[in-house]
C-alpha cells in the first residue's frame, strides 16, 4: 500500500500504520489522514476514523516530551477551565512507526496559522481575539504550584529549580546568548546591552510571586478559536512542550512580540484584558524587558540555527531585540 509523506519530520506513513495506531487505542477504522501545514516542527497530522476526528503527534523531541505535555494537560483540566485535548493517548512503543506517538481529540475551532482563515477576519474580529487571548492566559494561570520548576520524568512531577528564580532567568538569558554566538554575530556592544538591561531590572526581579503555569510559547498559532453569539473565545490550546511553573508575567512576551510585528494595535487589547484581572506586581515595567529579552533570545538563537530568519536587513542582536524590550506598555 502506498505511503504518504505528511511532513519531513514524520516521514512516510502508510494507511496500514495509521489503522494500527487507531486499533491500538480502539478508536475505530481509518477513513482519512491530512497533513497539518503549519508549525515549526510539523509533528502532527489530522486523523479521521469511524469513531471521530483526532490529531496524531509523533517523533517526540525527547523521550519524555509526551508525558510532559500530558502532565500539564491533565492539571489544566483538573484545576482550570482551559479547554485541552484529552484523552491524550500515548503509545511509547516504536513498533508501528519507528517512533512513539500520541493520539488526541481534534478540538473544533479556527487555527489562525492558516492565512485563508485569518484573511477573512475583520479588524474588530482580531481585536476581540486578542482580548480572548488575554482572558485565556488568565485562566491558564489559575494553575498554581508550590514552587517554580520543570517537569522531571524521573519524579513524574515538578522538580524545583536549583537556583532562585531571578538567577535562573538570568542564567537562561546568558545561556541563549552563548548559544547565539555559535550561529550569529554577537558583538561586544550586544553583550554590554544585555548586561545593562539586566542590571536595570535586578531589583524588580526580587518581588515575590505565586508560581503558576507558564506555557512559554503562548501565541495565536498554538490555540484554536471559536465565535459564539458574537463573542470570540479560545476553544483549545496545544503544544505544551516547553511548559513549566514560574512567573506568569513571562507569558505576555511572545504574543505581544508577534502583535508588534503584525498588528501593534492589538497589544493594547491583549495587555489591558490581562492586566485588568491579573494584578501586576510592583516593578513590572522593569521585569517586562527582561522576560521579553529571554523570549527574543530564544527566537534569535532558533531562527539563526535553523536558517529561518524572516526580518529584513542585518540588524545586530541589540538593534533587533530592543524594539521588543522597549514596547510602550498601555496605562492601566
Amino acid at each position: 500500500m502506498m505511503s504518504i509523506e505528511f511532513s519531513n519530520r514524520l516521514g512516510l506513513i502508510s494507511e496500514l500504520q495509521l489503522q494500527a495506531a487507531l486499533a491500538h487505542f480502539n478508536l475505530g477504522d481509518f477513513i482519512k489522514a491530512e497533513p497539518i501545514l503549519f508549525g515549526n516542527f510539523r509533528q502532527n497530522l489530522y486523523l479521521t476514523s469511524t469513531k471521530g476526528e483526532y490529531v496524531l503527534r509523533g517523533v517526540p523531541h525527547t523521550p519524555w516530551q509526551f508525558e510532559h505535555e500530558k502532565f500539564f494537560y491533565k492539571l489544566l483540566f483538573e484545576k482550570t477551565k482551559v479547554p485541552v485535548p484529552l484523552p491524550f493517548l500515548i503509545d511509547y512503543s516504536d513498533d508501528i512507526f519507528g517512533w512513539s506517538y500520541v493520539i488526541m481529540p481534534r478540538i473544533k475551532g479556527l487555527n489562525l496559522s492558516d492565512p485563508k482563515v485569518k484573511n477573512k477576519l475583520t479588524e474588530n474580529d482580531l481585536e476581540e481575539i486578542s482580548k480572548a487571548m488575554g482572558e485565556n492566559l488568565i485562566l491558564m494561570q489559575e494553575l498554581y504550584w508550590d514552587f517554580p520548576g520543570h517537569y522531571d520524568p524521573k519524579l513524574k512531577s515538578i522538580k524545583k529549580l536549583n537556583k532562585k528564580y531571578q538567577e535562573w532567568i538570568f542564567y537562561q538569558i546568558y545561556y541563549y546568548l552563548d548559544l547565539s554566538i555559535r550561529y550569529s554575530k554577537i558583538t561586544h556592544v550586544d553583550i554590554l546591552w544585555v548586561d545593562n538591561l539586566l542590571k536595570q531590572g535586578i531589583k524588580a526581579m526580587q518581588y515575590p510571586f505565586k508560581p503558576c503555569f507558564v506555557m512559554q510559547d503562548y501565541k495565536e498559532d498554538n490555540v484554536v478559536l471559536e465565535k459564539s453569539n458574537d463573542c470570540w473565545k479560545v476553544a483549545g490550546i496545544f503544544d505544551l512542550v516547553d511548559a513549566y511553573f514560574g512567573d506568569g508575567e513571562t507569558d505576555l512576551s511572545r504574543n505581544m512580540a508577534i502583535y508588534l510585528d503584525k498588528n501593534p494595535n492589538l497589544i493594547n487589547a491583549f495587555f489591558r484584558t490581562y492586566a485588568a484581572k491579573r494584578k501586576l506586581r510592583p516593578g513590572f515595567e522593569r521585569r517586562f524587558p527582561i522576560y521579553m529579552l529571554k523570549d527574543r533570545l530564544m527566537v534569535w538563537e532558533f531562527v539563526h540555527r535553523e536558517k529561518k530568519v524572516w526580518w529584513q536587513g542585518s540588524p545586530s542582536l541589540h538593534e533587533w531585540a530592543e524594539r521588543y524590550t522597549s514596547i510602550k506598555l498601555p496605562n492601566i
